[in-house]
């Protein structure tokens, strides 16, 4: 790619719940694109979501059928039928076994390493994008209980939107709890990262990724480990 004619961002798309891959493209051409082809799908327009508006627009919910999530369920490599918990649980896992592999596969140009983990510090260039509801499984019992994500919001620091319903309300919980994730990556590695930049000596500087090679190949092997749980 010629640099000098294309300004290259860095985009971490969130795809299905999950950070799954990085994508690099040309910036005011492709990027507005895509964000418009990414745009979360209205669950209004979902027949198997139960919910009334008021007269001042808001949503009334008290639960919707666990089965709208299967889709998520399936991209977790979840059981069908498992409750909201683990797919919180299993999508923190999966987001920064994923940001983990991707640093991982971008040393071999420090370069572009420094471009992922600016992306990430920040929350840069970073789209969430969300899967509509599954298909109603009229057989399954259990639910999504709104006062559950109510008490998920408020440990979070955020607020039920009485805007939204029951359904984006999840959604903006595994949201939230990625970026977190995505905090707690730059916490664990920005001390050695930011070495790595100040360093000048060329084998100064391999030694540095190197050390940062080993934290972050420990760190993919204990999350190995908790998804094959």
């Amino acid at each position: 790619m010629d640099v000098g004619r294309k300004i290259v961002r860095t985009l971490i798309v969130v795809l299905e719940g999950c950070v799954v891959k990085l994508k690099e493209f040309e910036a005011y051409l492709e990027d507005r694109t895509n964000l418009r082809k990414d745009e979360i799908v209205p669950t209004e327009i979902c027949p198997s979501l139960s919910q009334n508006r008021t007269s001042d627009g808001s949503v009334e919910e008290s639960h919707f059928n666990i089965s709208l999530l299967d889709n998520y369920l399936v991209d977790l490599e979840l059981p069908i039928g498992s409750n909201f918990m683990k797919i919180i649980q299993k999508t923190e896992l999966k987001t920064e076994y994923n940001i983990i592999c991707t640093m991982i596969n971008s040393l071999s140009n420090i370069d572009d390493l420094y471009s992922i983990y600016d992306s990430i510090k920040g929350c840069k260039f970073v789209v969430f994008k969300h899967i509509s509801p599954s298909p109603l499984r009229k057989d399954e019992k259990k639910v999504v209980d709104k006062q559950f994500i109510i008490d998920e919001l408020k440990e979070l620091g955020l607020i039920y939107d009485e805007g939204k319903s029951l359904y984006d309300n999840c959604l903006r919980v595994l949201e939230y709890r990625q970026k977190l994730v995505m905090d707690s990556i730059v916490t664990r590695f920005d001390a050695t990262i930011e070495k790595t930049q100040l360093v000048t000596e060329e084998l100064q500087k391999t030694r540095m990724i190197q050390v940062l090679m080993k934290e972050l190949d420990a760190r993919k092997q204990i999350l190995e480990m908790k998804l094959n749980r």
